[in-house]
């Protein structure tokens, strides 16, 4: 079963994850990729800010791309009709 890399990234930094997991397919793939993304964002509300602006890179044992997750696009927001400030 083939290795797969999940990094994360934005414009100024960059996380490598240089375990890797082994995942049969593009479903599981993505289906992974999804679950990080979630897991990252998760956390972040946790300090009070939330960065969308971060990718998941799948990478494969070669180092080639094979799929690209904006986090934008691993939640749906409901609700936001302006900026959401936390009250103090």
């Amino acid at each position: 079963m083939p290795v797969y890399y999940f990094h994360l990234r934005n414009a100024q930094h960059r996380v490598l994850d240089s375990t890797g997991r082994q995942l049969d397919g593009m479903d599981a793939v993505k289906a992974a990729a999804l679950q990080e993304a979630r897991g990252v964002i998760a956390e972040d509300v946790k300090t009070g800010k939330l960065d969308l602006r971060h990718t998941i890179d799948v990478e494969d044992g070669s180092g080639n791309r094979v799929y690209r997750l904006d986090l934008r696009d691993a939640v749906e927001i409901v609700g936001l009709d302006g900026p959401i400030r936390a009250s103090d």
